[in-house]
C-alpha cells in the first residue's frame, strides 16, 4: 500500500502536518504506551517497564487472533460478492435504472453507499482543512489548543481545530475526570458526561468563535462546518454542540481520529457530526474507563508480589480470561447500564455517525458505516475490531497520523 509506505518514511510527508507523536514513538509504539501506561500507574511501574511491555505484547496476540479472525471472514465475503457481481457495466447500470425492481433493501444500499462516499469526501476535506500550510492563520487559544477560521467560502464558515500538546499531554487528558455537563435549555436540554479536559478547551474556543462572530453579524447566518483531527476532533465535536445549543443554526462537524469525548453519541440541534477512525488507531478507542479495563488485563500477566515471573500455567489462565473478558465487556458497557455506574466508570463514546476504515492484507480497504445504537458500532465492531477497547497492535500509533488517513481515504 502506498500509504504504508509513506509511514516507513515519514520525513517525507506529502502534507505539511505536525503530529502528536514522535518519530520514535511511532518507531516503537509498545515501548511509548509502556511509558505512559507506568507514568499514570504506580502499580504498573512497580513491575518495571520491561515486564509491562512484555505483558503488552502478550495481550496482542489477543487482537492479532481477531484481526485474522476478521480477515477470514472478510476473503469469503469477498469471494462470494465477486461470483454475484460477474456482469457488464452496462447490465449493472440498467438494473440501477429500473425503477420497477427497486426495492426497500436496494433503496437502503444505495443510501448506504451515498453515505460512505459523502464521509470519505468530507474527510479528505477535512485533512486539507487540518494541514498547516498557513502557519500564520492559526490562533493560539490555549498552550494545548489552535483554531483556524476561513470565512472565505461564500455558502459555509469552516473552523479548523489542532491540540498542540505532545503526547505525553495527550495522555494525561486522556485520563482527566469525567465531568457531568448540560448543553442547551428546556425542551433541548441534554445531560451527559464528557472529558472534562476536552469540555474546557472546548469552551474556550467556543468563547473565541462568538466574540469573532459578534464583530460581524452576517457571517452567523452562514452554515459552520467544525474540523479536527486527534483531540482535534473531539474538541470540534464538543465545539459543535455548543453553537448548536446557543442559537447558531446548521452546524456540522467532520472529525478524524478523535478521542471518546462525551457519553451521547448526538446532540441536540446539531446538524451532523462524521467521524472517521482508521484501522488500529489508538485514540478512538482511548478513554479513561478502557485504560482502566487495559490496567486491569494487564495486572494478570505481571507475576504477584513475592514472584519473580509468571508460571506457564498462569500465563494459559490469564489468556483464557483476557479472551472471555473481551467478549462480556461490550455487553457490560452497553449504553443501557452507563448511568447505573459512577460517573468515574462512565464509558465515553465517539461522537456522531461513525465510520470506520478496515485495511486488509490483500492491500485494498473498506469503509463501513456503523451502528449508531451501540457504543463502538455493533458485534464485529466490538469483538474483531475492538473498537470500545484498546486494540494493541504494531500499527496503533501510526494509523493515528493525519499522513495515514489522508492515505486511506484517497485510497477509498
Amino acid at each position: 500500500l502506498l500509504w504504508l509506505r509513506c509511514l516507513a518514511h515519514r520525513g517525507r510527508s506529502l502534507i505539511n502536518t505536525r503530529d502528536i507523536f514522535t518519530a520514535e514513538e511511532l518507531e516503537h509504539p509498545f515501548s511509548s504506551v509502556t511509558g505512559w501506561l507506568c507514568n499514570c500507574e504506580p502499580s504498573l511501574e512497580a513491575h518495571g517497564p520491561g515486564r509491562v511491555r512484555r505483558a503488552l505484547l502478550a495481550l496482542s496476540l489477543q487482537s492479532k487472533a481477531a484481526k485474522g479472525l476478521d480477515g477470514a471472514a472478510h476473503g469469503l465475503a469477498s469471494l462470494g460478492a465477486s461470483a454475484a457481481s460477474a456482469g457488464t457495466v452496462s447490465e449493472r447500470l440498467a438494473a440501477a435504472r429500473d425503477k420497477v425492481k427497486r426495492t426497500p433493501t436496494t433503496l437502503r444500499y444505495r443510501a448506504a453507499c451515498v453515505a460512505r462516499a459523502r464521509a470519505v469526501q468530507d474527510g479528505l476535506e477535512a485533512v486539507e482543512l487540518c494541514s498547516f500550510d498557513q502557519e500564520e492563520d492559526w490562533i493560539l487559544i490555549d498552550d494545548h489548543l489552535e483554531i483556524r477560521i476561513i470565512s472565505s467560502s461564500i455558502n459555509c464558515m469552516k473552523i479548523a481545530f489542532r491540540y498542540c500538546g505532545n503526547a505525553d499531554d495527550l495522555f494525561a487528558a486522556l485520563h482527566a475526570s469525567p465531568q457531568r455537563v448540560q448543553i442547551g435549555a428546556n425542551a433541548t436540554l441534554l445531560r451527559t458526561v464528557v472529558n472534562s479536559e476536552f469540555w474546557r478547551l472546548a469552551h474556550l474556543a467556543f468563547d473565541y468563535i462568538v466574540d469573532y462572530f459578534l464583530e460581524d453579524h452576517s457571517l452567523s447566518s452562514k452554515p459552520i462546518v467544525c474540523v479536527g483531527h486527534s483531540a482535534g476532533g473531539s474538541i470540534a465535536a464538543l465545539v459543535t454542540a455548543l453553537l448548536a445549543a446557543n442559537g447558531f443554526d446548521q452546524v456540522s462537524a467532520i472529525c478524524l481520529g478523535p478521542a471518546p469525548c462525551a457519553t451521547t453519541r448526538h446532540f441536540p440541534k446539531v446538524r451532523r457530526i462524521t467521524t472517521i477512525v482508521l484501522g488500529d488507531d489508538l485514540l478512538p478507542r482511548a478513554s479513561r474507563a478502557s485504560f482502566i479495563r487495559l490496567r486491569n488485563r494487564l495486572r494478570r500477566f505481571l507475576p504477584k508480589s513475592g514472584q519473580s515471573r509468571v508460571s506457564l500455567f498462569g500465563f494459559s489462565a490469564a489468556v483464557a480470561q483476557s479472551a472471555i473478558e473481551h467478549v462480556v465487556t461490550p455487553v457490560t458497557s452497553s449504553p443501557t447500564n452507563l448511568e447505573t455506574h459512577h460517573s468515574d466508570e462512565l464509558d465515553l463514546i465517539l461522537p456522531g455517525h461513525l465510520f470506520y476504515l478496515k485495511p486488509r492484507a490483500d492491500a485494498s480497504l473498506t469503509v463501513y458505516a456503523l451502528k449508531s445504537k451501540q457504543p463502538s458500532g455493533g458485534t464485529r465492531a466490538e469483538l474483531l475490531w475492538q473498537l470500545g477497547d484498546i486494540l494493541l497492535s504494531k500499527s496503533m500509533l501510526a494509523h493515528h497520523t493525519l499522513d495515514a488517513y489522508l492515505y486511506a481515504l484517497d485510497a477509498a
